[in-house]
């Protein structure tokens, strides 16, 4: 199994295979096939879910369940990289104030007669 591909469409392409070779007269048993799929698994996220499989009783380890499982599996690691992504986000905030004086109640507004450099009155009756 490729790293980057999903495990349910990895495990489809396993099954196809397994039943072109059983048209083929080549038979294969299900519990090797099964096999086969939960020890392609990656690495370190598959490994709970690859114990977790062997503690299943042999007769009831079927394509169809573990199909069903790895589903679930994917779906979980999904949203955990959801989780993560929305997590690592930086939060931004518009409009923050990098002063105190909205705190303490003090006013941004300049105050009559002050002019800071800035003209006062009509600019058009200053040109």
């Amino acid at each position: 199994m490729q790293t980057d591909q999903s495990t349910v469409t990895a495990y489809i392409e396993i099954e196809e295979l397994f039943r072109n070779l059983n048209e083929m007269g080549v038979k294969m048993d299900t519990t090797t096939v099964v096999s086969k799929i939960v020890s392609s698994l990656p690495g370190e996220k598959y490994r709970a879910f690859r114990k977790a499989w062997d503690s299943v009783p042999e007769a009831s380890q079927k394509m169809a369940g573990l199909l069903a499982r790895l589903r679930k599996k994917e779906l979980e690691i999904k949203q955990e990289n959801m989780q993560k992504g929305e997590n690592s986000k930086p939060k931004t905030s518009a409009f923050v104030s990098n002063t105190n004086d909205h705190k303490e109640g003090k006013s941004r507004k300049p105050k009559p007669g002050a002019s800071k450099g800035r003209p006062q009155g009509d600019v058009r009756q200053m040109l």
